[in-house]
């Protein structure tokens, strides 16, 4: 997916294709097509799940190292229940977020990206099947909802939520980042809200309506824990911002990425926390002869 946007945004920014939408006279110069509205949300969207995922990737392969040079079996027992409950994330949500980064990659070429003159038709076939093997997406939701959350009656959930916690709290210290600190914490309540609904129904008995939340489940914490990756980067991003850093434009740009992820993925979260809540079930009660 990294390397699909660098193609994408070198792309972009050579290739002239009509003019800006507010220019009505045909004898002006053709414009990068960057300078096109939906090329530069395109290129964004690929931007900030990049960013986010590589974050998340680079964090557990750290857990990994902390926990192998732990002081104490305890210590180190706690950096491998953290890397428990994100590795279905990784996995899941990172396969489905790079095949679908790929394609917006793609969608920027226009009909060249889908040519072989271009690298990005073969990224995107190849990218596929990463969703497939190793345990398909659907088998690594059912993990997350059905082992991870639920294991040691919720420490891993528990731990991440402390992290989590500790990353809002840092934020709100940093004036430019209380509403994205604000807004990740209204996420992770309606996460948590989320999980002890589908408790509540798991422990009922109904375990058909309790699995079959269990991919949107996976997609709305995935989000979550995304939202915090970049958090993440944001606090480093404002704090070298505030220090006076030389790079200040590389830091801008985190941040105005870090604010377009939270902007347009963060609603999508929160709604899937409603449809998980709401006990839709026609999938499930459809007779066989329906489909």
């Amino acid at each position: 997916a990294s390397a699909a946007y660098q193609c994408a945004l070198a792309y972009t920014r050579e290739r002239l294709q009509g003019r800006d939408v507010a220019n009505r006279d045909p004898n002006t110069p053709q414009i990068p097509v960057i300078r096109h509205p939906g090329v530069r949300l395109m290129l964004l969207k690929q931007k900030a799940f990049v960013e986010g995922m590589i974050g998340m990737l680079l964090y557990a392969a750290k857990l990994i190292d902390e926990a192998a040079t732990a002081e104490s079996e305890e210590a180190g027992r706690q950096k491998l229940l953290l890397l428990e409950v994100l590795t279905p994330c990784i996995k899941a949500h990172g396969s489905d977020g790079a095949f679908e980064s790929i394609r917006l990659a793609m969608q920027c070429h226009g009909g060249a990206g889908y040519s072989e003159e271009y690298p990005v038709a073969q990224l995107l076939r190849d990218s596929k099947v990463y969703s497939i093997y190793e345990g398909t997406n659907e088998i690594q939701a059912l993990d997350l909802l059905g082992r991870k959350v639920v294991m040691n009656n919720g420490e891993a959930y528990r731990a991440l939520a402390g992290k989590i916690g500790e990353a809002i709290q840092e934020a709100k210290g940093l004036a430019p980042l209380e509403e994205l600190a604000a807004t990740l914490e209204d996420l992770q309540n309606e996460v948590t809200a989320a999980t002890m609904h589908l408790a509540e129904i798991g422990l009922g008995g109904d375990h058909h309506l309790y699995v079959a939340n269990a991919s949107d489940y996976l997609e709305m914490f995935s989000q979550m824990a995304m939202c915090w990756q970049l958090l993440l980067q944001a606090i480093v991003a404002q704090k070298a911002l505030d220090a006076g850093a030389a790079e200040a434009a590389f830091y801008q740009s985190k941040l105005q990425t870090v604010r377009f992820y939270f902007n347009r993925v963060v609603p999508h979260a929160l709604a899937t926390a409603k449809i998980i809540q709401s006990d839709e079930r026609i999938a499930l009660d459809a007779a066989p002869a329906s489909f």
